[in-house]
């Protein structure tokens, strides 16, 4: 296992940038994949953390959650992460951590959303290499088709730089890997790491025929397998996104203080009326 002083910095919550503006942008999020932040999250067999503490109405708690909530809308236009990655505290043990989108409607219906997302896909090699790829999921066999691998000595030297933009208004056909494969899908995933080139893929393509995802919006979250913690560090801003309260519990207890709102009585007016006087 690799222990940097300054990664043990990093907190698993999530913050914003600045004040929050409804429907503005952008969002920031920092914490570290694996780490178990909500002792009382079952996790129906994965470890994912989505953005939203309390859960809206009618979510389950079969995942960790997060603070604050945090909504994105990838088939209006792309949605970019946009920072750094830190694998320097990575265990060469092959695990595997995912940071992305959810599907909202799958979290909504109470599911842990691990096969209905985009996602950067990071594997920490045996060897001390890590890959790094994109993914929809292996829902169909297609984990994860297209990767970079970064070699030991560079995912030692120090946090990544990446960029990672899921688009659902690009045509799948023209990014699926392998080519030909992007029939059904729902848009495109490209991501960018340090000076390594680019990759793409399709994102959609679930088993059972096509399935609209995003359609009611995506969720920012990470997953982590259960095999074993990934310590992926991460320092991502997420453009566009909303980081909006969406009940007033969320206004309670300095809640309001987390999206921008002088004063709680404000926080529960935009969540009443949608009148925001930030």
């Amino acid at each position: 296992m690799r222990s940097k002083a300054r990664l043990a910095g990093i907190v698993s919550v999530f913050v914003l940038a600045g004040p929050a503006m409804a429907g503005h942008s952008p969002t920031h999020i920092t914490g570290t994949v694996g780490e178990v932040t909500d002792a009382d999250a079952t996790f129906a067999g994965f470890m994912l953390r989505y953005v939203g503490s309390p859960a809206p109405d009618g979510y389950a708690h079969t995942y960790q959650w997060g603070s604050p909530y945090i909504e994105t809308a990838p088939e209006a236009g792309p949605v970019v992460f946009e920072g750094t990655i830190d694998v320097t505290d990575r265990a060469d043990d092959n695990s595997v951590g995912m940071i992305g989108l959810l599907d909202k409607a799958v979290l909504e219906s109470g599911l842990h959303g691990y096969q209905t997302g985009a996602y950067l896909y990071v594997n920490n090699r045996p060897n001390g290499d890590v890959r790094i790829g994109v993914t929809d999921g292996n829902v169909g066999g297609e984990l994860v088709q297209t990767f970079v691998i970064i070699p030991a000595a560079e995912a030692d030297a120090g946090p990544l730089s990446v960029s990672f933009t899921v688009d659902g208004t690009a045509d799948p056909n023209t990014c699926a890997v392998p080519p030909g494969s992007g029939v059904g899908g729902d848009g495109c995933m490209t991501l960018v790491v340090g000076a390594h080139p680019s990759i793409s893929d399709s994102y959609g393509t679930i088993t059972g025929g096509p399935v609209d995802e995003f359609a009611s919006g995506a969720i920012p979250g990470w997953d982590a397998f259960p095999s074993g913690a990934s310590n992926v560090g991460y320092d991502l801003t997420i453009s566009p996104a909303s980081a909006d309260p969406q009940t007033k519990d969320q206004c309670r207890n300095g809640g309001w203080a987390a999206y921008g709102f002088s004063n709680q009585g404000q926080c529960v007016r935009f969540v009443e009326t949608g009148q925001d006087s930030r």
